[in-house]
Parts: structure tokens; C-alpha cells; sequence
């Protein structure tokens, strides 16, 4: 069925359901959820809406292209974009170290020479792509803001202004956020607005004309509990392990789902595609690796170091599992 808002809803509610039976059984700790809701849902505001977009427009995108499709342009595009504005800001970063551009500059290629290739991509699809690489800025500037609410003096009003004054709420609202009160948050704020936005869509027309078949009951409940078990799995093992040990992980399970869609030969996956995808998966996690060696140098050279003007942060943008070893 081409329901991305439904399954949007179904892969969101179930986690939030998840987390918060977990609370009951002393598992993780949301209690600041109920105790101050406004403040953590200001707080969680901004992460959560760029959370639902980005999975509503993954899914949407997926209606019309290939799941290499989709694995090669979500793992290439976040490191151009980070290599894209730290050039542009005049910043270093380890993405533009001479031996980490050729790998970026691999899965940049793979990727476009996978939009060549792909047989069921169409311009719907390619927009919806090109929406979900404009949240992924968005959510880069929004690192940045947190650092600096006023970006320098560059927003309008400056450090004293009502933008930079409404950024420092959010963010300090955010800040006292515990790591599971987060994760229930971005699953259960956009889970209606996403469900919403599909019937707007007409899914509820897609629904009734498509009857539910066991297989695809089956699978996606299947969905559902593998993005539970990740996002649980990222909680249990987020101070667990090194920064590297979970990006390994994460690109291990990447490239473990090409070799699933070709052995299930899914829509689009010949040869040419799949290679394409392990072209562009491997790069990009040769180049995400990459930013945890290095140690001290490691962390100057992360992006954006210093822009913040007077800051305490520095200003990094690499997401949780892409943060340099030392970076705090």
C-alpha cells in the first residue's frame, strides 16, 4: 500500500508505546515527561518536528524509487552536507582531510550514478529527497543554534534579540532532557501530525481500496519491531560503547540491508544498483570512521570548531554516533 503517513504513525506509535510501558517497569527513566510536559514538549519541539518530516519523506520516497535508492542518497548526502557548510563558514573539518574528500567524493558518485541506474526512480521521489536533505540542514543549523543561538551576530537582533532569546528556550528546555524522555518525545509528537498529513493525502481512500493481506501485515509489524529494537538498542548502548564501535554497527546494518533486498530481489535491485549502494555505504562509512581517529587532532579539526563567539560548546554538528572520541 502507498501509505508513508500510516506507516509513519505505526513505526512512531509503537516506540512511543514502548517507552512508555518501559517507565512502568523502571526500565528507562521518562518521568520528566509527566511532570513537566510543556516544558520538554518546547524542549523537544524542534527535534521532533525535523524527526517526523524526515521519516514521512523517507517513506514517500520509497514509493518511487529503490531501497538502494534510499541507502545510498541517506548515507552520502548528510557528509556532503557537513563538508558543504563547513567550506562555506571557511571552517576545517575531517570531512575535507586529503585522505577522508576521495571516500566522500566515491559516495557522492556512487549515488548519482545510482540515480542513473535506478529504474524505478521518478522526479516524485527525487523531490521528496531533495525535502528530506533540507531537514537534515535544518537540523544541522539547529546544532549550530543550540551553540550559538544568534550565529554570530548574524540573526536578526543579534545575541539580545527575541530569535535568540526564543532559540536559548528551547534549547535549555531541551538540555534537561534525559536521553529516554528524548527518545519517546520525537517518536510520540509527530506520530498524529504524520497520520494526519497521509489521510490529507488520501491514504484512507488507499486503504480501503487495497484489502490487507497477511504478508503485508506481516511485515510491517516486522518494520515496526526492528525500529523499536534499534531505537532501543541505541539507548542501552549509548554510553556503552566508542562513538566508532556504534558507527560500525549502524553501517554494518546498512549494508546488511542491501544484501537483504538483493537476496530478496526487491524493486530495483540488480546488480549494477547493488554494487552502486555498497559503493556508497562503504565510502560513506569509510568516511564517518575516519572522523573518530585522531584523537586530540580530532577535535579541532571538527566542523565548525569555534563558531560559536564566546561559546563553550565549539560547535560540532556530528550527529551521536559520529561525534570525534574526545568530543563531549
Amino acid at each position: 500500500m502507498k501509505t508513508p503517513g500510516l506507516m509513519s504513525f505505526l513505526h512512531l506509535t509503537s516506540a512511543s508505546l514502548s517507552f512508555w510501558l518501559s517507565s512502568t517497569y523502571d526500565i528507562f527513566d521518562t518521568r520528566a515527561v509527566t511532570e513537566a510536559p510543556l516544558r520538554c514538549l518546547r524542549g523537544i519541539s524542534v527535534r521532533a518536528t525535523l524527526y517526523g518530516l524526515q521519516m514521512l519523506l523517507l517513506y514517500s520516497s520509497l514509493l518511487h524509487s529503490s531501497v538502494y535508492m534510499i541507502l545510498s542518497w541517506a548515507s552520502a548526502v548528510p557528509l556532503l552536507i557537513d563538508a558543504g557548510l563547513s567550506l562555506a563558514t571557511g571552517k576545517r573539518s575531517r570531512l575535507l582531510a586529503p585522505h577522508i574528500v576521495p571516500l566522500v567524493a566515491a559516495a557522492a558518485g556512487a549515488t548519482v550514478l545510482e540515480v542513473v541506474l535506478d529504474g524505478t526512480l521518478s522526479w516524485l521521489s527525487l523531490v521528496m529527497l531533495l525535502l528530506w536533505s533540507a531537514t537534515k540542514v535544518a537540523e544541522t543549523l539547529w546544532r549550530l543554534l543550540k551553540e550559538d543561538p544568534s550565529l554570530g551576530g548574524r540573526l536578526p537582533g543579534g545575541d539580545f534579540g527575541a530569535l535568540a532569546g526564543a532559540v536559548r528556550s528551547v534549547a535549555e528546555a531541551e538540555e534537561g532532557l534525559n536521553a529516554p524522555a528524548v527518545a519517546l518525545l520525537v517518536n510520540a509528537a509527530p506520530a498524529l501530525p504524520v497520520l494526519v498529513a497521509g489521510f490529507i493525502g488520501q491514504e484512507g481512500r488507499e486503504i480501503v481500496d487495497h484489502e490487507l493481506s497477511v504478508p503485508a501485515v506481516k511485515l510491517m509489524l516486522l518494520s515496526c519491531v526492528a525500529h523499536v529494537g534499534i531505537t532501543w538498542s541505541q539507548l542501552l548502548l549509548h554510553d556503552r560503547l566508542s562513538g566508532t564501535a556504534k558507527a560500525a554497527l549502524r553501517w554494518g546494518a546498512l549494508l546488511g540491508a542491501v544484501a537483504f533486498n538483493f537476496a530478496e530481489k526487491t524493486a530495483g535491485a540488480t546488480l549494477w544498483t547493488a554494487l552502486c549502494a555498497v559503493v556508497a555505504l562503504g565510502a560513506s562509512a569509510g568516511a564517518s570512521l575516519q572522523r573518530h581517529t585522531g584523537g586530540a587532532e580530532a577535535r579541532q579539526m571538527r566542523p565548525f570548531d569555534g563558531l560559536a563567539a564566546g561559546g563553550g560548546g565549539g560547535g560540532a554538528i556530528d550527529d551521536d554516533d559520529d561525534k570525534d572520541p574526545e568530543s563531549g
